[in-house]
């Protein structure tokens, strides 16, 4: 799909509800070819971490700037207004963004060396296999993965819900 700005294309791996707007959540990722504004999600949390390529800088407005480096997680407001600088060619970044009224997230990778196991916590666990799928863990299910995989694990935990007055 377009990005929200027109920049570029995305990869939605998983988004709550499908065909929705705005949605709760979502885990994409994007080939980022050329330097330029970063799409702002108003109201919402952003997590990024570069996948491929040698990283991106991210210049925010009013002067603070951010390098992204492959497989490092980095997480602000999708409120600012932000412009990305490619450092040494093209990249691939992993997107995990989350409405704030709907919830809260986290974002990490890590590489297998022998048998890992990754349990689902409190909401949805999104494991994405570098070069591979996608596995959605509820809080009570647990996947198994073999040494030699870099996972990358989105965390997305909704906000307790009051119950309607009666």
């Amino acid at each position: 799909m377009p990005w929200k700005n027109g920049g570029g294309i995305t990869t939605e791996i998983h988004v709550s509800p499908p065909c929705t707007s705005p949605f709760d959540w979502r885990v994409s990722m994007a080939q980022v070819e050329t330097d330029g504004p970063f799409s702002t999600f108003t109201g919402c949390d952003r997590h990024i971490m570069v996948l491929a390529g040698n990283g991106m800088s991210l210049d925010f407005v009013g002067g603070d700037s951010v390098v992204l480096e492959p497989l490092k997680p980095f997480s602000f407001s999708g409120d600012a207004v932000i412009t990305g600088r490619l450092l040494q060619g093209a990249v691939v970044d992993f997107n995990l963004i989350i409405n704030r009224r709907f919830g809260a997230g986290t974002l990490t990778s890590c590489k297998t060396t022998g048998t890992y196991d990754v349990e689902g916590g409190p909401g949805l666990t999104v494991v994405h296999i570098l070069n591979g799928s996608s596995i959605l863990l509820d809080e009570h299910e647990k996947a198994t993965f073999t040494a030699g995989q870099t996972l990358v694990i989105s965390r997305v935990t909704p906000r307790l819900r009051r119950a309607p007055d009666t």
